[in-house]
């Protein structure tokens, strides 16, 4: 009697278990609980992913992000005393966010603390609007289509969550008076038609003297805005939290998806250290899946999309320069050829694993700022870039170590060494010098003339920026399955 209450009781709980496994998308990225470094770029990723909603995690659709209504009320005692109502307002802008950093989420949410730094390029809200008031000296009145549009917004949002703990699962909410969010903008746009009810040279006018006015206006409606975007994102984030355990966010603390994770049975595994099978294997998914294979965790590769790079070099370089991309797309790997992988051994500890492969052509493309000098000359300029790499050969050594979670054994890299040829480089950078073209065409000419001389001092920084990407989409993959689950014996 009592072995078959033992046998009920196992199999009650494999169910449970199995109708838990996977609650979080397998096609959405993790990270381990508190990894800073890895946070930012997937929590940016994940964003692009779910614009249109994801019922799974309880996001709806935020691009555009539709609120009902949104009420800014200031007191006579302020210097803008004001009662503005928007209506089936349209929120625009918020996927293109990129998450700059993300500290703490640490593995227990009770201690843990919570810090999200955000930029925006651009927010744009649309939607019918009533206001009646004072803007400074002037009186204001008006009903009829209102347009906000807030440039390069910066936010730095902290939060102390509420912890429940059910089903020895935790969920967080947020209180409103949890959260301290401290955000800027480089420029506010309004447009309000039918001010003053209709009078088109009034109306003409006040939107004339808010927008030259925008400063003080801003400083002034801050605390309001600022409260309204402290309540739109509790209830985005709060959906989430509700439906969603803590736990089952990172690839460390969901214990039910490492028990559950099995290596989909569609793509051919090889065996151990079967140097052939496994060169095969990564052709296959340059050639054929370049466009990602969510069901082993690999985002697209090509193009891959890079929200952030830095190259730069010190002083003491003949191109002592600094190069910062955001938002860049490299591109070519679909026409890459592993020719070398060895390593992928039994023992994932300790095990040296070396891969090397050619593409044709690799192109880095996006917006940049520089500043510094090449050579002997002064470079400066802020547009679009294009660094375009011919016969890149790459080769990347990998050191790796076993982890146990649970039971099961996971792969990760303990250290790397990367490195790549070219036999050409070209550049080309739009708008130096602040758009002076006889100087931008003289110095692209010069960058191309002398492209072994800057490449060989820039390669450091180009390695640094090459080796952290492909680190990257390694490791995701390693992290989703055991081992064990990725070859036949």
């Amino acid at each position: 009697m009592e072995n078959k209450a033992l046998l009920l009781a196992f199999c009650v709980a494999t169910l449970l278990r199995a109708a838990d496994c996977g609650i979080f998308p397998k096609e959405l990225p993790r990270c381990n609980s508190g990894d800073s470094q890895c946070l930012p770029g997937v929590i940016t990723q994940v964003l692009r992913s779910v614009k249109d909603g994801n019922p799974a995690i309880n996001v709806p659709a935020f691009e555009p992000l539709y609120v009902p209504e949104v009420n800014i009320v200031q007191g006579p005692e302020t210097r803008i005393p004001i009662s503005m109502n928007f209506k089936d307002v349209k929120m625009y802008g918020i996927s293109n966010a990129v998450i700059t950093k993300a500290m703490g989420f640490e593995r227990d949410p009770k201690t843990s603390k919570f810090e999200i730094h955000a930029s925006i390029p651009k927010l744009m809200m649309i939607s019918k609007y009533k206001v009646e008031g004072r803007v400074l000296i002037l009186p204001i009145s008006g009903s009829g289509k209102a347009n906000l549009t807030l440039d390069n917004v910066d936010v730095k949002f902290k939060f102390a969550p509420t912890v429940t703990e059910k089903n020895g699962k935790h969920f967080l909410q947020i209180p409103p008076n949890k959260v301290k969010l401290i955000f800027d903008i480089s420029r506010l746009h309004l447009k309000l038609d039918n001010l003053f009810n209709g009078n088109q040279a009034l109306g003409e006018n006040m939107n004339q003297f808010l927008n030259e006015n925008w400063q003080p206006i801003f400083q002034e409606l801050k605390p309001a805005v600022r409260q309204t975007l402290i309540n739109l994102l509790g209830i985005v984030i709060n959906s989430v939290f509700d439906k969603l355990p803590y736990e089952d966010m990172f690839l460390d603390t969901d214990i039910d998806s490492m028990l559950c994770a099995k290596f989909p049975n569609d793509i051919k595994k090889c065996n151990y250290g079967d140097s052939k099978c496994i060169i095969n294997f990564i052709n296959d998914i340059f050639e054929k899946n370049y466009q990602g294979l969510p069901g082993i965790g690999l985002p697209s590769i090509d193009p891959i999309r890079i929200e952030k790079m830095d190259l730069i070099q010190g002083e003491k370089s003949p191109v002592n320069i600094a190069l910062h991309f955001r938002d860049i797309t490299f591109s070519g790997l679909s026409k890459a050829k592993v020719y070398k992988a060895t390593g992928f051994s039994r023992n994932p500890q300790g095990d040296k694993i070396d891969i090397r492969f050619k593409a044709p052509k690799i192109a880095i493309q996006g917006p940049y700022k520089s500043k510094g000098r090449v050579l002997l000359l002064p470079v400066s300029g802020n547009g679009f870039c294009n660094m375009t790499l011919e016969n890149v050969d790459f080769h990347m050594k990998l050191l790796m170590k076993s982890v146990e979670r649970n039971g099961k054994i996971f792969m990760q890299i303990d250290k790397t060494k990367f490195n790549f040829e070219t036999t050409r480089i070209y550049f080309y950078f739009t708008n130096l010098f602040n758009g002076n073209k006889e100087l931008g065409d003289n110095m692209n000419s010069f960058l191309n003339e002398n492209w072994k001389d800057i490449l060989r001092e820039m390669k450091a920084s180009i390695i640094d920026g090459f080796g952290s990407v492909f680190k990257a989409i390694f490791s995701n993959v390693l992290n989703n399955f055991p081992y064990s689950e990725m070859f036949l014996n």
